[in-house]
């Protein structure tokens, strides 16, 4: 329960900072995320948990992503990983868009049939040389979406905390240890 009360308070606090950074009001970014000022007072506080929805929607609000408004820092793979899943998502898109292009410019020249007209050759040329560019450019950006990213991993700030405080205690304890060893050898 004490890691869920710190783990809101940093996210709180994190919120806060991001909020004084844009100068916004607790009331403006609260009208802008379509809750009561009083709600994101009390997520700013650590005093009330945000819902998934509510701190998805702050997250998309500043324009970064849940894992850093939750203090997780992501290892450079995951930022790889991420990285490449926004391009292999911006490629997918763009095969679609490039082909749709190609399917539109080799339409107009269907039309064009058996007409003839003063540089009907140029145009052909240029034209060929249009829809090869663009196929070359479908196939490599196929080649993107085809790219494998390195596994994700993330380490929580709060896993850090818990992990220096444990090592904190036991070194503390150690220490005891040793105090009381060198007490029993000097009796």
């Amino acid at each position: 329960m004490a890691r869920h009360r710190l783990m809101d308070k940093h996210f709180g606090e994190r919120v806060r900072i991001r909020r004084d950074k844009k100068e916004w009001t607790q009331p403006h970014m609260a009208e802008q995320l379509g809750m009561h000022p009083t709600v994101l007072a009390k997520i700013e506080k650590g005093t009330r948990p945000a819902r998934i929805d509510e701190a998805s929607a702050i997250a998309d609000l500043f324009g970064v992503t849940l894992d850093s408004l939750l203090g997780r820092r992501s290892s450079v793979a995951s930022e790889v990983a991420d990285i490449l899943g926004s391009l292999q998502h911006a490629a997918g898109r763009a095969i679609h868009d490039v082909g749709s292009i190609h399917g539109t410019i080799e339409g107009w020249y269907m039309e064009l049939g058996d007409l003839t007209f003063d540089g009907r050759e140029d145009l052909e040329e240029a034209g060929g040389k249009a829809l090869k560019c663009l196929k070359e450019a479908q196939d490599a950006l196929f080649e993107i979406t085809l790219a494998e990213a390195p596994e994700r991993t993330f380490v929580s700030r709060i896993d850090e905390i818990v992990a220096e405080r444990v090592a904190e205690r036991i070194a503390a304890i150690l220490k005891n240890l040793g105090e009381q060893e060198g007490r029993e050898d000097e009796a």
